[in-house]
Protein backbone atom coordinates (compact mmCIF):
# COMPACT_ATOMS: atom_id res chain seq x y z
CA UNK A 1 0.00 0.00 0.00
CA UNK A 2 2.79 2.63 0.73
CA UNK A 3 4.48 1.79 -2.42
CA UNK A 4 0.79 2.73 -4.21
CA UNK A 5 -0.02 5.48 -2.49
CA UNK A 6 3.79 6.86 -2.95
CA UNK A 7 3.57 6.64 -6.20
CA UNK A 8 -0.04 7.63 -6.51
CA UNK A 9 1.34 10.81 -4.93
CA UNK A 10 4.38 11.73 -7.02
CA UNK A 11 2.14 11.28 -9.80
CA UNK A 12 -0.30 13.89 -8.83
CA UNK A 13 2.49 16.52 -7.86
CA UNK A 14 3.92 15.86 -11.59
CA UNK A 15 0.76 16.14 -13.47
CA UNK A 16 0.42 19.54 -11.50
CA UNK A 17 4.08 20.42 -12.58
CA UNK A 18 3.06 19.72 -15.86
CA UNK A 19 -0.15 21.80 -16.43
CA UNK A 20 1.58 24.37 -14.98
CA UNK A 21 4.53 24.36 -17.32
CA UNK A 22 1.85 23.94 -20.50
CA UNK A 23 -0.22 27.38 -18.91
CA UNK A 24 3.20 29.22 -19.08
CA UNK A 25 4.20 27.80 -22.46
CA UNK A 26 0.47 28.67 -23.95
CA UNK A 27 0.22 32.11 -21.67
CA UNK A 28 2.69 34.27 -22.77
CA UNK A 29 0.88 37.62 -22.59
CA UNK A 30 2.85 38.27 -19.60
CA UNK A 31 5.87 40.12 -20.97
CA UNK A 32 8.32 38.83 -18.48
CA UNK A 33 5.93 39.14 -15.46
CA UNK A 34 5.83 36.02 -13.05
CA UNK A 35 2.73 33.81 -13.91
CA UNK A 36 0.81 34.74 -10.40
CA UNK A 37 -1.18 31.35 -9.24
CA UNK A 38 -4.07 31.40 -6.88
CA UNK A 39 -4.81 28.43 -4.84
CA UNK A 40 -8.26 27.57 -3.27
CA UNK A 41 -7.90 24.75 -0.76
CA UNK A 42 -9.80 23.22 2.20
CA UNK A 43 -7.95 20.21 3.56
CA UNK A 44 -4.10 19.75 3.61
CA UNK A 45 -3.50 20.45 0.37
CA UNK A 46 -0.74 18.45 -0.15
CA UNK A 47 -0.08 19.17 -3.63
CA UNK A 48 0.58 22.58 -2.87
CA UNK A 49 4.25 22.02 -1.48
CA UNK A 50 5.37 20.97 -4.61
CA UNK A 51 3.86 23.73 -6.57
CA UNK A 52 5.21 25.90 -3.99
CA UNK A 53 9.01 24.55 -4.28
CA UNK A 54 8.04 24.98 -8.15
CA UNK A 55 7.19 28.08 -8.74
CA UNK A 56 10.76 29.31 -9.30
CA UNK A 57 11.57 26.95 -11.98
CA UNK A 58 8.05 27.58 -13.29
CA UNK A 59 8.65 31.38 -13.64
CA UNK A 60 5.75 31.77 -11.07
CA UNK A 61 4.63 32.49 -7.79
CA UNK A 62 1.95 31.61 -5.27
CA UNK A 63 0.50 34.87 -5.28
CA UNK A 64 -2.37 34.16 -2.34
CA UNK A 65 -3.87 30.54 -0.94
CA UNK A 66 -7.62 30.73 -0.04
CA UNK A 67 -8.99 28.58 2.13
CA UNK A 68 -12.95 28.24 3.38
CA UNK A 69 -11.98 26.12 6.55
CA UNK A 70 -9.64 27.96 9.15
CA UNK A 71 -8.49 24.90 10.47
CA UNK A 72 -7.17 23.94 7.10
CA UNK A 73 -3.53 22.55 6.86
CA UNK A 74 -2.76 24.49 3.74
CA UNK A 75 -2.74 27.60 5.78
CA UNK A 76 0.54 25.97 7.36
CA UNK A 77 1.65 25.50 3.90
CA UNK A 78 0.85 29.54 3.32
CA UNK A 79 2.94 30.45 6.12
CA UNK A 80 5.86 28.47 5.99
CA UNK A 81 6.82 30.18 2.88
CA UNK A 82 5.28 33.19 3.40
CA UNK A 83 2.55 33.37 0.91
CA UNK A 84 -0.47 35.92 1.87
CA UNK A 85 -3.29 33.34 2.55
CA UNK A 86 -7.05 34.21 3.80
CA UNK A 87 -9.50 32.38 5.74
CA UNK A 88 -13.00 33.03 3.88
CA UNK A 89 -16.02 31.78 5.53
CA UNK A 90 -18.71 30.96 3.36
CA UNK A 91 -21.43 30.77 6.10
CA UNK A 92 -25.05 32.23 5.38
CA UNK A 93 -23.66 32.72 1.60
CA UNK A 94 -24.96 31.75 -1.79
CA UNK A 95 -22.85 29.86 -3.96
CA UNK A 96 -22.30 32.94 -6.62
CA UNK A 97 -22.25 35.80 -3.48
CA UNK A 98 -19.44 33.35 -1.97
CA UNK A 99 -17.05 33.13 -5.08
CA UNK A 100 -18.20 37.05 -5.73
CA UNK A 101 -15.87 37.55 -2.77
CA UNK A 102 -13.31 35.13 -3.52
CA UNK A 103 -12.78 37.29 -7.27
CA UNK A 104 -12.47 40.23 -5.13
CA UNK A 105 -9.34 38.72 -2.91
CA UNK A 106 -7.96 36.89 -6.35
CA UNK A 107 -8.07 40.44 -8.19
CA UNK A 108 -6.50 42.37 -5.43
CA UNK A 109 -3.58 39.80 -5.65
CA UNK A 110 -3.54 40.14 -9.71
CA UNK A 111 -3.98 36.39 -9.87
CA UNK A 112 -3.75 34.52 -13.19
CA UNK A 113 -4.64 31.47 -12.75
CA UNK A 114 -6.46 29.13 -10.46
CA UNK A 115 -5.62 26.01 -9.10
CA UNK A 116 -8.00 24.05 -6.75
CA UNK A 117 -5.80 21.70 -3.97
CA UNK A 118 -8.31 19.79 -2.51
CA UNK A 119 -11.27 22.53 -2.60
CA UNK A 120 -14.27 21.31 -0.55
CA UNK A 121 -16.65 23.07 -2.50
CA UNK A 122 -18.45 23.41 -5.07
CA UNK A 123 -17.62 26.35 -7.74
CA UNK A 124 -20.24 28.65 -9.21
CA UNK A 125 -20.69 29.48 -12.62
CA UNK A 126 -19.51 33.13 -11.42
CA UNK A 127 -15.82 31.90 -10.40
CA UNK A 128 -15.80 29.17 -13.91
CA UNK A 129 -16.31 32.34 -15.99
CA UNK A 130 -14.20 34.61 -14.65
CA UNK A 131 -11.30 31.96 -15.11
CA UNK A 132 -12.36 29.81 -17.91
CA UNK A 133 -9.61 27.99 -19.48
CA UNK A 134 -7.49 29.06 -16.13
CA UNK A 135 -8.81 27.24 -13.42
CA UNK A 136 -7.57 23.76 -12.61
CA UNK A 137 -8.73 21.12 -10.30
CA UNK A 138 -6.43 18.44 -9.24
CA UNK A 139 -8.24 14.69 -7.64
CA UNK A 140 -6.31 11.80 -6.47
CA UNK A 141 -8.40 9.39 -8.45
CA UNK A 142 -9.14 8.57 -12.20
CA UNK A 143 -12.86 9.83 -11.69
CA UNK A 144 -15.24 8.98 -11.86
CA UNK A 145 -14.12 6.18 -10.27
CA UNK A 146 -13.97 6.86 -6.43
CA UNK A 147 -15.05 10.65 -6.14
CA UNK A 148 -15.34 12.24 -2.99
CA UNK A 149 -12.78 10.45 -1.41
CA UNK A 150 -9.48 12.12 -0.42
CA UNK A 151 -6.11 11.27 0.20
CA UNK A 152 -5.49 7.62 1.92
CA UNK A 153 -9.27 6.96 1.06
CA UNK A 154 -8.76 7.31 -2.20
CA UNK A 155 -5.70 4.55 -2.15
CA UNK A 156 -7.91 2.22 0.21
CA UNK A 157 -10.98 2.54 -1.62
CA UNK A 158 -8.55 1.42 -4.81
CA UNK A 159 -7.17 -1.50 -3.42
CA UNK A 160 -10.02 -2.56 -2.02
CA UNK A 161 -11.99 -2.82 -4.91
CA UNK A 162 -9.26 -4.64 -6.47
CA UNK A 163 -8.13 -2.06 -9.04
CA UNK A 164 -4.87 -2.87 -10.21
CA UNK A 165 -3.85 0.91 -11.06
CA UNK A 166 -4.94 4.31 -10.13
CA UNK A 167 -3.81 7.92 -10.99
CA UNK A 168 -4.97 11.23 -10.77
CA UNK A 169 -7.85 13.31 -12.54
CA UNK A 170 -6.34 16.73 -13.46
CA UNK A 171 -9.57 19.21 -14.86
Amino acid sequence: MLVLTLSSLIWRLSALSTVIRRVLSITDTNEGKKLRIGILGSTNGTSTQTLLESCGELGAEVGVIITNRSGAGIINKARSHRVPYMFLSAKGLEHADYDRRILQILSMHEIDIVVLVGYMKIVSPVLVEAYKGRMFNIHPSLLPKFGGKMDLDVHSEVINAGEYSTGCTLH
